[in-house]
């Protein structure tokens, strides 16, 4: 993402800013990620492997803080208190969640292994991701199928997405338009390195850690997606 800074202002050399910055380099659903503007995380965009230090897209920017820089002279004491409340009303600020119970579900198979996914289609739905989402949320439904979040993109690219905001580990597979599953790879929480899809892919599927194995999928398999939603992602 673009550095966004918002100078608040000069107190006798204090320099304070608010907003996100792009990630560092090298260092993510989870989220999500291609730049939505252009994710798991959560969220998308283009990269090399989990250690390349491209910027993604629905790849999520950092979430904002206060930057302050105190030039080497004497402040007033004002200034001393001034850094302090502007750094509590940052903390204060809502942690990012998408409303999951308001998102529109789809049912996917893997293998015969049905899924319940939360599609992530708009760039604000695949910037959030699964970000503070709980292991609880994840849970498997009273049938069987196990949850997670699939980010639908109106065409292949390399995709790419990191774990800002993630509280949990994921799985994340990445898939080309006909279903084919290219990449697996696994996410560890709050890490800003950018999982790419090595190769283009259309859809990204996360879901908790360590279940791609527990069910035996692996690259090469493939996502049967409804009809209804591959009609919705076309451009």
């Amino acid at each position: 993402m673009t550095d966004k800074s918002l100078w608040l202002g000069t107190v006798r050399g204090l320099r304070l800013a608010a907003g996100g910055s792009s990630p560092k380099p090298s260092p993510p659903a989870g989220g999500s990620s291609q730049d939505p503007s252009p994710p798991r995380g959560r969220g998308e965009g283009e990269g090399g492997d989990s250690r390349s230090s491209t910027l993604p897209r629905p790849l999520p920017g950092r979430e904002g803080g206060l930057i302050w820089r105190l030039r080497r002279r004497r402040q007033p004491r004002w200034a001393a208190v001034f850094v302090p409340i502007l750094f509590t009303g940052a903390c204060g600020e809502k942690a990012p969640k998408n409303d999951l119970a308001a998102m529109r579900v789809a049912r996917l198979t893997i293998r015969g292994h049905a899924f319940e996914a939360w599609l992530a289609t708009d760039p604000t739905e695949q910037h959030t991701g699964l970000m503070n989402v709980t292991e609880a949320e994840l849970a498997r439904t009273a049938d069987g199928a196990d949850r997670g979040m699939l980010f639908v993109f109106p065409e292949e690219r390399v995709l790419g997405f990191w774990m800002s905001n993630t509280i949990i580990p994921l799985d994340i597979a990445y898939a080309r338009s006909d279903g084919t599953i290219v990449t697996i790879r696994t996410m560890a929480p709050h890490d800003t390195r950018i999982y790419s899809s090595v190769q283009p892919a259309r859809f990204a599927l996360e879901v908790r850690a360590g279940l791609f194995k527990e069910l035996s999928i692996i690259e090469g398999d493939r996502m049967e997606i409804p009809e209804s939603v591959l009609k919705a992602a076309t451009p």
